[in-house]
């Protein structure tokens, strides 16, 4: 692999493969579920592939009811997000 273009961004990485510039490999989230004209999105089937994600607060924090119900609901959707993927992928 020759790597010309390191980025830090995901919209950059993306500008530059719409450019022509190469291919960028990206987060389903980096991408809108329209796709862009000036590029072609690809899904990378790996059973290996992870990211992980987590929910930060200061020690000692006593969380509030809202807190909780706002960390339930991102547990909740980033699970359905992986089961969405994974039937995606395997289907």
């Amino acid at each position: 692999m020759n790597v010309q273009y390191e980025v830090f961004s995901a919209q950059t990485a993306l500008a530059f493969a719409s450019a022509g510039l190469g291919v960028c490999i990206v987060s389903r989230i980096a991408i809108s579920d329209t796709v862009q004209s000036g590029y072609r999105a690809v899904p990378i089937a790996c059973a290996q592939a992870h990211r992980a994600v987590g929910i930060i607060t200061p020690r000692g924090y006593v969380h509030h009811s809202f807190s909780q119900q706002l960390m339930a609901l991102i547990r909740s959707d980033l699970q359905q997000m992986q089961e969405t993927a994974t039937a995606e992928f395997q289907g």
